[in-house]
């Protein structure tokens, strides 16, 4: 692999408001920055979806080697509780990100938004990029939408396959649904409760702070596990 290739790790600033000790996984956020070696270049932050971190994967759905050929670095943004950040537990790695409950995912949606910001701050201001995107997949495109109501650094915004409703989203998957159905009633708690409760964090909750041309959706009309209905909210929130 030609350039500079690096894992880049750094304390997450996302404030312990739980006040329980956090494993050291959970409070290290981390990247992989793949750069050109003799200059800053204008740097497309991309992160994965759920479950889904390696660098193959990433590369085959949010093009990265494309990317880098044309003259931009590259990152990879590892979310919390994915990759090495994941703390041991059983089941696949990135699991925990839903796992705990609403109270949990709830921050780690929005631990994944502080990391990705003290990302953009690494950039621009130890590295000296001047031009800075966003784009992700799936879950990763969930977080970007979120982002572009709340970093106006951003130069685009771009999610690929993005989902709005995180409840909405894990309802229509299969066979998450029925388990998400059966937690549901265990804890007394319908679709609606579950979408405000998550409220917080949705796209359609913000208003972008990007102008129009700076913003872009790619979603498939068949897709099956971001269905179509997402995008097309976002596209009608945004303008």
């Amino acid at each position: 692999m030609e350039g500079v290739f690096e894992r880049i790790t750094w304390n997450s600033n996302y404030p312990n408001v739980d006040n329980e000790e956090k494993p050291s996984e959970e409070k290290e956020a981390m990247a992989f920055h793949w750069r050109h070696d003799d200059y800053p270049r204008p740097t497309v932050v991309c992160v994965h979806g759920f479950l889904a971190t390696s660098w193959e994967f990433n590369n085959f759905y949010l093009g990265l080697k494309s990317l880098y050929d044309i003259g931009c670095d590259v990152v990879l943004k590892i979310l919390p509780h994915h990759g090495r950040r994941n703390h041991p537990s059983p089941g696949p790695g990135g699991l925990h990100y839903v796992s705990g409950g609403i109270q949990n995912l709830n921050h780690s949606v929005i631990q994944s938004t502080y990391d990705i910001r003290s990302l953009i701050d690494y950039l621009i201001q130890e590295k000296g990029v001047n031009q800075v995107g966003l784009t992700g997949f799936s879950l990763g495109a969930y977080t970007a939408s979120l982002m572009a109501g709340l970093d106006k650094r951003l130069s685009f915004v771009m999610p690929f396959n993005p989902i709005v409703s995180i409840p909405d989203a894990m309802m229509e998957w299969k066979p998450l649904d029925s388990i998400v159905k059966k937690i549901m009633q265990y804890k007394s708690l319908d679709l609606c409760d579950a979408r405000y409760s998550m409220a917080i964090h949705s796209p359609l909750s913000l208003v972008p702070l990007l102008p129009a041309d700076r913003l872009m959706i790619v979603a498939g009309r068949a897709d099956r596990m971001a269905s179509p209905r997402h995008a097309e909210a976002l596209h009608k929130h945004w303008g």
